[in-house]
C-alpha cells in the first residue's frame, strides 16, 4: 500500500465549498480499482483545517491518479490554502512531497 495525506488550511468562508469539493474527489477516487480508501475530514482542533487520506494498492495506481484531471483539481484546491499545505506520500518506507507530484507529472509529458 502507498498512502497520500493532505492537510489543507482553508480560508474563512470557503470551508464548506472546499470540503464539498474534496469529498466529491474522494468519492470518485474510491471508485478507482487502485484506490483502497479515500476519506476527508475536518481537524478536531481547527474546523477550517481539512485532511484528505488515501490508500492506493500500488505506486503505479497512485501515479496514474496523480496524472489525472481529478488530482489537478486537488492541486487547484491546494493553491487556495490559507496556510502552507502539507502533502505527503508514503511509498516503500519513504516520505515524499510535492517533488513526487512534479516527478510523476513530468513523466507523462515524455
Amino acid at each position: 500500500m502507498v498512502h497520500l495525506s493532505l492537510t489543507l488550511g482553508v480560508p474563512p468562508g470557503l470551508t464548506r465549498e472546499v470540503s464539498d469539493a474534496l469529498r466529491a474527489l474522494a468519492r470518485r477516487a474510491r471508485r478507482d480499482s487502485g484506490c483502497a480508501a479515500s476519506d476527508v475530514y475536518a481537524s478536531v482542533e481547527d474546523q477550517s483545517r481539512l485532511v484528505l487520506h488515501e490508500q492506493w494498492t500500488g505506486e503505479d495506481d497512485l501515479a496514474r491518479y496523480i496524472r489525472s484531471d481529478d488530482f489537478t483539481q486537488v492541486l487547484t484546491l491546494i493553491e487556495m490554502a490559507s496556510h502552507p499545505p502539507v502533502l505527503e506520500f508514503q511509498i516503500a518506507g519513504e516520505t515524499r512531497g510535492l517533488d513526487y507530484v512534479a516527478e510523476v507529472r513530468g513523466r507523462q509529458t515524455r
